[in-house]
């Protein structure tokens, strides 16, 4: 009678039981959240049926939605890795929450991927994009100064494009040499460092804010308007720099330059881990990589037992 009883409940509505209570307990970004309903909404439309219950959470149709993935719709592996991902973590919750006696992703394979290390840019493709972000991306000089304190904030922090867009004013704090992220990914705080040059670049910046804006808002970076600068506007504005520099570029390559140049000078892993705000120091592993003559030249003068 209890299996039954379950068969009848709603995939839905334990979905949603399950969202509410991780976004409490572990703080899930909306971004991530979204991930997770887009998932669940690809297996709906896969069952095609107005009610999705538990009968239908089992191999014979789980198995056959990662085949229709791939085949009808050209999941690649890390699309594979996602949505099965998001689907294991459900399933997870579902039988720790007793509604079922087994996880059924738990049978499912996932595909290899290759991990591609992705090296930042160049430096002196770093100088070109400030320059024209300084000089020519805008017909408003404000506008210029303030893109060209946001390409350099993303280039000596490593914050993601979400952080940057919500940074206040008071959360500069130049006396201790740091920025404090607040709701980071994972909606976790963490402060990161900022050096000399980046601290002088801010400096600048905030006395053209005041003048622009009056102290009518204390967003760090707003919109031309004053209001929160959205994902949207950001990524316009890196295409605009990208097409000025002849430059391909995402916002997350800044941070990936961010990070491999900080390996490249000696620093450690976990202080980098520390800065981009990654929970598993694997990650940041993917960003930190040392071609030939990094290694020639760490290797060229060591004396490991001298």
């Amino acid at each position: 009678m209890l299996d039954k009883f379950f068969h009848r409940q709603s995939l839905e509505d334990l979905f949603n039981d399950y969202i509410e209570q991780v976004k409490i307990e572990r703080g899930l970004s909306s971004k991530t959240i979204q991930s997770y309903r887009e998932t669940l909404s690809l297996f709906r439309s896969f069952i095609n049926t107005d009610h999705i219950s538990l009968r239908y959470w089992t191999l014979d149709y789980l198995r056959p939605f990662f085949h229709y993935g791939v085949n009808n719709r050209g999941w690649a592996p890390r699309t594979y890795h996602i949505h099965h991902n998001n689907l294991k973590k459900f399933g997870d919750w579902l039988y720790s929450t007793k509604h079922t006696r087994h996880n059924p992703l738990l049978d499912i394979q996932k595909p290899k991927q290759s991990v591609v290390k992705k090296k930042g840019l160049k430096v002196e493709q770093v100088h070109k994009l400030l320059y024209v972000a300084l000089l020519k991306s805008s017909a408003i000089p404000f506008l210029c100064i303030r893109n060209h304190a946001i390409l350099s904030l993303a280039l000596q922090t490593g914050l993601r494009m979400s952080e940057i867009i919500n940074l206040k004013i008071n959360d500069l704090h130049f006396h201790d040499r740091h920025i404090h992220v607040r709701g980071g990914k994972g909606n976790k705080d963490r402060f990161v460092s900022i050096p000399n040059d980046l601290q002088s670049t801010l400096g600048v910046y905030l006395k053209e804010h005041e003048r622009f804006y009056r102290m009518k808002t204390l967003i760090l970076f707003p919109s031309k308007s004053g209001k929160l600068f959205v994902a949207r506007e950001f990524r316009r504005l890196t295409e605009r720099l990208s097409k000025l520099a002849n430059i391909p570029f995402s916002s997350h390559d800044l941070r990936r330059t961010y990070a491999s140049n900080l390996s490249k000078h000696g620093v450690s892993a976990f202080i980098i881990q520390e800065q981009l705000g990654h929970s598993d120091i694997r990650v940041t592993m993917r960003y930190v990589s040392h071609d030939r003559e990094d290694k020639r030249r760490i290797f060229k003068n060591i004396q490991l037992y001298g």
